[in-house]
């Protein structure tokens, strides 16, 4: 006899909501790792310090390709990564003019604020659809 492989509603939602809060858990473990850049002066300690920064980087593009791979129609695999990666490009590009114009007027303490303040409303705002 042959089943529904098809899951329940309650299990999709079930699903839906865990993953949903995977990116909050990684992003608070990504401003974890950009504190102690700001108190290092110069030297092997910076070094090992911006190492650490940087260490959730290369997972979190994996799990953006990731996505995007799984979800892209069939054939517009290529665009969709197009699109990916020049989205990237232009929210680093963006997002390093802002950090230069406040890092020089008002130094790293009121640029690290200001960037954790824009995370923090982007997580805790509700959702559009709600």
């Amino acid at each position: 006899m042959a089943t529904n492989a098809t899951p329940s509603a309650t299990t999709v939602r079930r699903d839906v909501s865990a993953a949903a809060s995977q990116p909050v858990v990684d992003l608070a473990v990504a401003a974890v790792l950009l504190v102690p850049p700001l108190f290092v002066e110069t030297g092997p300690p910076l070094f090992l310090a911006l190492i650490a920064a940087g260490l959730p980087v290369a997972p979190s593009a994996s799990a953006g390709f990731l996505l995007v791979g799984r979800d892209a129609p069939a054939g517009t695999d290529a665009e969709a990564y197009t699109w990916l990666s020049a989205a990237a490009f232009v929210g680093l590009s963006l997002w390093t003019s802002v950090g230069g114009w406040t890092q020089w007027p008002f130094g790293a303490a009121v640029t690290f604020a200001a960037a954790s303040t824009v995370v923090a409303w982007v997580l805790l705002r509700p959702p559009a659809h709600a």
